[in-house]
């Protein structure tokens, strides 16, 4: 689950440095091919770190996830994804920053 956790703090970094927004959640379930239940799981462990800021909503949405909108990458987010060496032991693989096309496969072992 902390890999998981892991791909999609990246991808939300790529995205917001990238694009200048955040991506949805909708937009994390279709890139990132994971069952609905290990994106909500990642991402309430990101929430639970302070790596990313969620408001969450009644209700799930079509693909069975809490209904939730992801606010921003927090400053202690963009740090741990900033550090390599800290994001390999957090979340345990490394990562290649400026990657536009995310590739939701471990990139560095």
């Amino acid at each position: 689950m902390k890999e998981i956790a892991g791909k999609i703090l990246n991808y939300i970094y790529n995205v917001k440095f990238k694009e200048d927004r955040i991506p949805t959640i909708e937009e994390i379930f279709k890139s990132s091919n994971q069952k609905s239940h290990q994106i909500e799981m990642a991402l309430n462990y990101c929430k639970d770190n302070s790596y990313l800021k969620i408001q969450k909503n009644f209700g799930v949405d079509k693909n069975g996830i809490q209904n939730m909108s992801i606010l921003e990458i927090t400053p202690d987010g963009i740090n741990i994804v900033t550090d390599k060496e800290k994001f390999k032991k957090n979340f345990g693989f490394g990562v290649n920053l400026g990657i536009v096309n995310f590739n939701w496969g471990v990139q560095e072992k």
